[in-house]
C-alpha cells in the first residue's frame, strides 16, 4: 500500500500551526464542493442533450415510417428491422 503523505509532508503537518491545517482542510473541502457542482452541471447538461437526441430520433423514425407507409421511401426488411430496433431504445 502506498503512503498518502510523504515524510516531508508529515513533518510539515506536525510543525504546522493548527489554524494553517484548518485552512488547508477548508480549502480542500471548498475545492471539492466546487468540483462536484461543476460535475453535477455537466451531468445535467449531458442528460438534456441525450433527451434532445432521443426526441430527434423519435421524430425521424416517425417521418421514415410515414414515408414508408405512403410508399415514398422503400426500405428493405433488414433495414426496417434495424430502424425499428434502434427506435425501441427511445
Amino acid at each position: 500500500m502506498s503512503n498518502i503523505l510523504t515524510p516531508g509532508q508529515i513533518n510539515a503537518a506536525m510543525n504546522a500551526d493548527p489554524t494553517d491545517i484548518l485552512r488547508a482542510i477548508h480549502k480542500r473541502i471548498v475545492d471539492t464542493e466546487k468540483l462536484m457542482g461543476e460535475y453535477r452541471n455537466f451531468a445535467m447538461n449531458q442528460q438534456v442533450a441525450i433527451e434532445m437526441l432521443e426526441e430527434k430520433v423519435a421524430s425521424l423514425k416517425g417521418k421514415v415510417e410515414r414515408l414508408c407507409k405512403n410508399d415514398l421511401l422503400h426500405v428493405d426488411n433488414d433495414s426496417y428491422s434495424q430502424l425499428r430496433l434502434f427506435g425501441e431504445g427511445v
